[in-house]
């Protein structure tokens, strides 16, 4: 025995599931800040693309407003992506730019990214919340009127 009264296969023991406790807090941590975008159907893809269809309304100024095809295609990819824990890099290269980025003026580290499906008549705003590791925490659904 040793002076810390365990045997040395004891200590043995206790040192190696030390490692293996640390080995895996380690690998948790880097799958957590390492969460990889997720693999698009080829449907979701074309969604994607779909959702940046504009139209011109009768009166309108140009092709501004997002077509029907657009907003639907919208709800769907908003409802069947697993955006919270994506990257704000991540989510930009899934969904490309957003219709409207905003970043706190100050010292505030959250930000938004605001994706607008505006239909002249009504559609969807998408509004995505990060924390200060520029994750998404929340992302917040209001229809248009």
């Amino acid at each position: 025995m040793n002076m810390l009264g365990a045997s040395t296969p004891m200590k043995r023991a206790l040192s190696i599931t030390a490692v293996l406790v640390v080995t895996l807090l380690v690998a948790g941590w880097i799958a957590w800040i390492r969460v990889a975008p997720p693999k698009l159907a080829g449907s979701m893809r074309a969604d994607i693309q779909q959702m940046r269809e504009r139209v011109d309304i009768p009166g309108g100024t140009g092709p501004f407003y997002a077509s029907e095809r657009a907003i639907a295609a919208a709800q769907h990819v908003f409802s069947a992506l697993p955006l919270v824990g994506m990257t704000r890099q991540e989510l930009v290269a899934v969904l490309g730019e957003p219709s409207e980025s905003i970043a706190p003026s100050g010292s505030l580290p959250r930000g938004r990214l605001n994706y607008r499906f505006d239909g002249g008549y009504g559609g969807w705003e998408y509004l995505l919340r990060f924390d200060e590791h520029d994750r998404v925490t929340k992302v917040i659904e209001k229809g248009l009127d």
